[in-house]
């Protein structure tokens, strides 16, 4: 009897934890919607994580994504700032890789009543090219000439005016007044234009108004026009900011404080992604590396060529550091320095920050990483 007693004692012991796990599970399933809808920049080398994320066969017949228990849904933008506008802006997403540049500069021009947003995790450190035609041999050359970014909110804008500045140089009708050490020389004619156009625009005759004679954009743009011939490199990403932070995950706040244990899993399947990313580069003649270009070349619709050089340029980092951190609060101050932002805009519609420092500290969130 006793060991009836006993056996039917263990059954319900079992059974309870059984029943235990399965309601741990049901509610961390239940707290993972079950679409959540990504925003990156397309064909942009920089958020290659997320195509690495979500392949089958890097995850071995299953993606990254799903083995952490989600089901991403895509969508492409042209830009960051365009991410920020009308992805977060307008609820098209609730989670993307986009250029720290823009993830501050929208964030508190905008306000937190339109852009309620938080930094959560790094994707890449460096990673974009300056090119210059074959007439521009030195910098100072680019005085007159004509120079385009993707955008004014992009990071790529932002290192464009650090390098004119370090040269003496500025931007034509910049209102702000030269504030550089080095001793002026002139401005540069400055453009925005689709980074699909940059190499096209590059390639017209030197007497077309259209005629890029430089561009900044992010790889594998540059490596691109490089390899065609159209183009040099007049400095690197690493040459004008080194080592510095580029793109980073933004999540909406709403959809974080609704949904927590699915941004933590989100930020579990990136930092995998980027490992496997840095263990395949650093053994360029494994069977992963191969995959990885081969990701590569379908991401950015760019031969092996150019794609190898694109990877090359980046640095894959998903570490919130203290350094981090220090350069994000110095391209806060630097926009502010060239008007991109107003200091007035860390206490308009709804952004409630005391200075910039404060403002770091509390966008960029370190708890999923």
């Amino acid at each position: 009897m006793e060991r009836k007693i006993i056996a039917l004692a263990l059954v319900i012991v079992l059974i309870a934890a059984g029943l235990a796990t399965g309601l741990i599970w049901l509610t961390s399933q239940a707290n993972v919607p079950a679409e959540i809808r990504v925003g990156y920049i397309t064909g942009d080398v920089h958020h290659l994580p997320y195509a690495i994320a979500d392949n089958k066969s890097v995850g071995g017949g299953q993606s990254i994504f799903a083995k952490h228990g989600l089901n991403v849904t895509p969508k492409g933008y042209a830009t960051g700032a365009v991410i920020m506008e009308n992805g977060f802006a307008q609820n098209e997403v609730d989670i993307a890789y986009v250029g720290a540049a823009p993830a501050i500069a929208k964030h508190l021009n905008l306000g937190k009543n339109m852009v309620n947003t938080s930094i959560i995790s790094q994707v890449n450190k460096e990673g974009s090219l300056l090119i210059a035609d074959n007439t521009i041999d030195d910098p100072s050359d680019l005085v007159g000439k004509k120079v385009a970014a993707p955008s004014k909110g992009t990071i790529q804008y932002l290192m464009l005016l650090k390098f004119l500045e370090e040269y003496g140089m500025n931007i034509s009708g910049d209102p702000e007044p030269y504030n550089g050490t080095a001793t002026y020389i002139g401005s540069v004619n400055f453009t925005e234009a689709p980074t699909g156009t940059m190499k096209t625009l590059m390639q017209k005759p030197v007497t077309d108004q259209d005629h890029l004679s430089a561009f900044i954009a992010w790889e594998p743009i540059g490596s691109d026009a490089v390899a065609a011939g159209v183009g040099h490199i007049l400095a690197t990403s690493q040459d004008i900011w080194g080592n510095h932070p580029c793109c980073v995950i933004v999540v909406s706040n709403s959809f974080a404080a609704r949904h927590p244990d699915a941004v933590e899993k989100f930020i579990s399947a990136h930092k995998d992604a980027i490992d496997w990313i840095n263990a395949a580069k650093l053994n360029v003649t494994s069977n992963d590396y191969s995959l990885l270009v081969s990701i590569t070349k379908s991401f950015t619709a760019k031969n092996e060529t150019v794609s190898k050089s694109a990877l090359a340029q980046v640095k894959y980092d998903y570490e919130i550091t203290e350094s981090f951190e220090a350069m994000l609060k110095e391209f806060t101050e630097k926009m502010i320095d060239f008007g991109i932002i107003q200091s007035a805009k860390l206490t308009y519609n709804g952004n409630d920050y005391s200075s910039v420092q404060d403002f770091i500290t509390r966008y960029i969130r370190e708890d999923y990483v």
